[in-house]
């Protein structure tokens, strides 16, 4: 695997590990319910299945990534931080940072040459 996706995996696991902690600490700190921090829960764990294709080379799971990070992108930058419910400090530096990484993983998964060629 070139080093290219393997740099992709791993911000993609890490914004997970990333919105995973903010839930818990909302979840302890009676922001969130606990039918809520099941249910973001759930959704990021669906959404780990993406690196383990991507890590196999599925080029159908890099574009549907691909196509869901721009959107989220062009979500995020097209709403103000209070209208999306983001409030807190914590809520906005993980979502900069989120906007930051889908910038690099869609730059990794689709403009070098090894990333690329290794997708079937």
């Amino acid at each position: 695997m070139p080093n290219t996706i393997k740099a992709a995996v791993f911000l993609i696991l890490l914004q997970s590990f990333i919105f995973a902690i903010i839930s818990l600490v909302d979840f302890k700190s009676g922001l969130i319910t606990s039918f809520d921090f099941i249910l973001e829960l759930i959704s990021y764990s669906i959404f780990l299945v993406f690196p383990y294709f991507i890590s196999k080379g599925g080029n159908k799971s890099r574009w549907i990534y691909v196509v869901l990070s721009i959107f989220s992108t062009f979500v995020f930058l097209g709403f103000s931080l209070e209208e999306l419910g983001i409030t807190t400090n914590l809520h906005k530096t993980a979502s900069y940072f989120s906007v930051f990484a889908n910038f690099i993983v869609i730059t990794l998964l689709t403009l070098p040459r090894s990333s690329r060629d290794y997708f079937y």
